[in-house]
């Protein structure tokens, strides 16, 4: 799962890929969205304001959220590169 916070736009930019279906690794590869529908979910959900003020999203709290976007764009066609990491990335909703 791929999560990014715009704070200043009140959106989240998700990405979800089956890595049992793709042989990943630190070397990036590009991948055609439409071509994997089954294993490749690439989302924007956007909120009426920043996501801080609203409250509890389904980003932040896997147990029940307050708040839900106002409209959700999937992508259906286009490219997205992947590179594997060990790195790990702080939480969405922290700070």
């Amino acid at each position: 799962h791929i999560f990014r916070r715009e704070h200043l736009h009140g959106s989240f930019f998700s990405g979800v890929i089956d890595a049992k279906a793709f042989d990943l690794s630190t070397t990036p590869v590009t991948l055609e969205i439409a071509e994997h529908p089954a294993t490749i979910s690439v989302q924007i959900a956007v909120y009426a304001d920043s996501v801080a003020k609203l409250g509890e999203t389904s980003y932040c709290n896997d147990v029940s959220q307050t708040v839900n976007p106002q409209s959700v764009w999937q992508a259906i066609r286009g490219t997205i590169t992947v590179t594997a990491s060990t790195r790990t990335q702080p939480e969405p909703c922290s700070g």
